[in-house]
């Protein structure tokens, strides 16, 4: 390989790509190694520093960026670390002690129980004030507290325990929190503290809530939450195994389909009440703003409004950028404010994945049958579309299906044709659900009426997903021990596919050559 790729685009993406192996790497090795982040700081500007020297020499200068970005992985994983390496709650761990703290997230309700996580700010011991500044996250049965409320808090602390087949401390590790502690004694010290713009944020959070709890029944409400709000603890085990033996969990995440889908609702609902293209775009802007607030960042809805807004911008400035360019960028970035993600949330690799996906097999795929729908005497351009979008569905699956296998142990062979009969009515389900919470506040009448209709097509999903999930061999279970071979299997299915498209090309030159 010629170093330094001649594409700017793939230089770029080879530098991302040596920060994520540096993250990924940073995430097996042991602590002690990364301990000390003010080493690998100095490692890092010393880099800097030669990087400056031999700016000039174009592979010098490419190896040292790659080099560079490298380190800069380990010393931010190095940071994130401190968190729990310095925890001053560790050293009082199994023992009932006095905290103080305030509440930072409203009360999640479940079936069985309520959490909440609290930032504690002072430990009372033998008769002393100690200030520490740090996250715990409480298991109670309380619920008369809420966000910004000061809390007096007495009981056992302890570090997350990891299940069997579940790594519960460093999944917890990702939102900066190293205790927790089950079912408390609390008492409120003070009410309606905290940042205003967070309580604006979960007011309407509470309200949207209330709207469509008080018009949906118990599983259409909890559905509805998980699209809207990104909620998804109300829906039951069932009905979430339903899903994901069907290939349908997707649709309870806010993805990227549901990010380009809420776009266009709202782009052309603002052209349609007099906002022309410039200023829709940054009315959309102030909105995915908020509504990232609102749904506290989800990776996969992070991602997909990052790529949707670099587009806006760069088309705005008359630089059209490059989708897996801004793909890389959007992982870069929030790889950057929390390195925990790559290894310790699924869901930030399934997402990145999917779109990777459809990035690089589409237009392989595409190819297979491009040629077959022209010659279609009838209604070639309908067909086209069907095709179109089977190699979306499938192009988005089949780069996440070794990590599917992995983390769920299972593989869904009626993926594609559940999707097929269930994705085209997400637009209509989701504009029903916008509607009814936009009509809850000025006609309540038209609201139940949207509302409805929501319900209706919920169910309907439902069904759907019931359906596929209980037909006989829908889906294999594969252990761990298993996944080599499953592997060596897939492996062999993604040179198949390049065989074909391979030959697909050779025909399509000879076609032009003729």
């Amino acid at each position: 390989m010629e170093l330094p790729p001649r594409n700017k685009v793939t230089r770029n993406i080879y530098i991302l790509l040596s920060f994520f192996s540096g993250v990924l790497l940073a995430s097996f090795l042991n602590h002690k190694y990364l301990s000390n982040n003010f080493y690998w700081f100095l490692i890092l500007l010393s880099s800097s520093l030669l990087l400056i020297y031999f700016w000039n020499n174009k592979k010098k200068r490419f190896l040292l960026f790659l080099f560079l970005f490298f380190i800069l992985a380990l010393w931010r994983y190095s940071f994130a670390l401190q968190g729990e390496l310095n925890s001053k709650l560790s050293f009082y761990y199994d023992k009932k002690i006095d905290l103080e703290g305030a509440v930072l997230k409203p009360l999640e309700k479940s079936k069985n129980k309520n959490q909440t996580i609290v930032n504690i700010e002072t430990i009372f011991l033998a008769g002393q004030k100690i200030k520490i500044n740090e996250k715990i996250l409480i298991f109670t049965k309380d619920s008369s507290f809420s966000y910004g409320d000061t809390l007096r808090i007495k009981g056992k602390f302890s570090a997350p325990k990891a299940f069997s087949d579940f790594d519960y401390k460093r999944y917890l590790a990702q939102s900066n929190i190293h205790s927790i502690s089950y079912y408390p004694e609390i008492k409120i010290i003070s009410s309606r503290d905290g940042n205003i713009f967070f309580r604006t944020i979960f007011y309407w959070r509470k309200n949207i809530q209330s709207y469509l709890r008080s018009n949906l029944n118990e599983k259409s409400f909890a559905i509805a939450q998980a699209i809207i709000l990104g909620e998804k603890k109300m829906i039951n085990s069932d009905l979430r195994d339903d899903f994901s033996r069907s290939g349908l969990s997707h649709i309870l995440a806010i993805s990227g389909l549901h990010v380009m889908i809420l776009s266009l609702i709202s782009f052309y609902f603002l052209i349609f009440i007099g906002f022309n293209r410039r200023s829709s775009f940054y009315v959309l802007f102030l909105f995915w703003i908020f509504y990232l607030f609102l749904i506290a960042f989800p990776a996969s809805a992070t991602r997909a409004v990052f790529i949707i807004l670099s587009v806006s911008i760069a088309y705005h400035f008359g630089r059209l950028s490059s989708p897996v360019q801004s793909l890389f960028y959007a992982a870069f970035l929030m790889l950057l404010i929390n390195s925990f993600l790559l290894r310790d949330n699924v869901g930030f690799v399934l997402s990145f994945g999917a779109v990777f996906g459809i990035l690089y097999f589409f237009p392989r795929f595409e190819k297979m049958y491009s040629s077959f729908c022209k010659q279609i005497n009838y209604f070639p351009l309908f067909f086209k579309k069907i095709f179109d979008a089977i190699n979306i569905s499938l192009s988005a699956q089949i780069f996440i299906i070794p990590f599917l296998v992995w983390n769920f142990k299972q593989i869904s062979f009626i993926s594609l044709l559940a999707n097929l009969f269930i994705i085209w009515l997400v637009p209509f389900l989701l504009f029903f659900l916008l509607a009814g919470i936009f009509f809850s506040v000025l006609n309540i009448f038209l609201a139940a009426w949207f509302f409805a209709l929501a319900e209706k097509l919920i169910g309907v999903i439902i069904f759907w997903a019931d359906f596929f999930a209980n037909i006989p061999y829908a889906f294999l279970e594969i252990s761990r021990d298993e996944y080599f071979f499953f592997l060596i299997l897939y492996i062999i299915f993604l040179e198949f596919i390049f065989l074909i498209s391979k030959e697909k090309e050779v025909e399509s030159s000879e076609l032009i050559l003729e």
